[in-house]
């Protein structure tokens, strides 16, 4: 179940008095508290880096199989930014 479903589930029906509410909703505080941020963090962080690495080695491996596309390709988009930065007014 997902953190916030899991929140969602503990929280009370409406028809609750408001200090049984307090004890409750407290303990669905204490319940997303408890949810593995940290790790989760990780997994994100590897996966980033993971995908970093695919796309770098794809690129690299681009570059070492065309690599006059690759120059072509460098020449326009510098003459693009060298066109747009001198005409500006």
């Amino acid at each position: 179940m997902g953190v916030f479903a899991h929140v969602l589930s503990a929280l009370p029906p409406p028809t609750m008095k408001p200090a049984e509410n307090k004890i409750i909703m407290k303990s669905a505080y204490e319940t997303y508290q408890e949810t593995d941020v940290p790790g989760r963090i990780r997994d994100v962080q590897t996966r980033l880096t993971e995908t970093a690495k695919n796309v770098s080695t794809a690129t690299d491996d681009y570059v070492q199989d065309h690599p006059w596309q690759t120059v072509a390709i460098a020449a326009v988009i510098g003459c693009v930014i060298g066109f747009l930065i001198g005409h500006r007014d």
